[in-house]
């Protein structure tokens, strides 16, 4: 912690065992956890004021965890809605969010980004992209809110 805010270092070396590189930072159950007992630990401590998560390296996201949820397909829904219920946790924390933005944030690692209240990122450093949009995937409800009340509507 540094004068109030609880900082979440996104760190990672190494593989996953189902082959995902933890410095990519995927969405998935590891992720999910650690992230929410960050935030459990921050509203416990009295001095916290503010959290901040940092990513480390290439990545502050980059997306889903596909290869988890190819090794565990049954747990695809499941991941799904803990991301989600992740995500609803951040925008609604009552202290204020602030997220470190390392370098590319993409698919759902972009919303994740996106729930923040405040996204702080070097200009020529890192990606900001939504790539489902591209190949005609649809978006959860909650999802499509979060990127139409966050992003410029042009």
């Amino acid at each position: 912690m540094r004068d109030g805010v609880a900082v979440v270092r996104l760190v990672g070396d190494g593989v996953l065992p189902w082959g995902t590189k933890m410095e990519e930072h995927r969405i998935n159950p590891i992720l999910v956890e650690e992230v929410d007992a960050a935030l459990t630990a921050a509203l416990d401590d009295a001095s916290v004021q503010a959290v901040m998560v940092i990513g480390a390296g290439k990545f502050f996201s980059n997306g889903m965890d596909l290869k988890y949820i190819e090794a565990h397909p049954a747990n695809a829904d499941t991941l799904q809605a803990d991301a989600e219920r992740l995500m609803a946790r951040i925008l609604s924390f009552p202290l204020p969010t602030i997220a470190g933005i390392n370098g590319h944030f993409t698919a759902a690692g972009a919303m994740l980004g996106l729930s923040f209240d405040y996204r702080v990122m070097n200009k020529d450093k890192g990606y900001f992209f939504v790539p489902a949009l591209d190949i005609g995937l649809v978006y959860s409800p909650g999802q499509t809110a979060l990127m139409k009340s966050k992003t410029p509507q042009i």
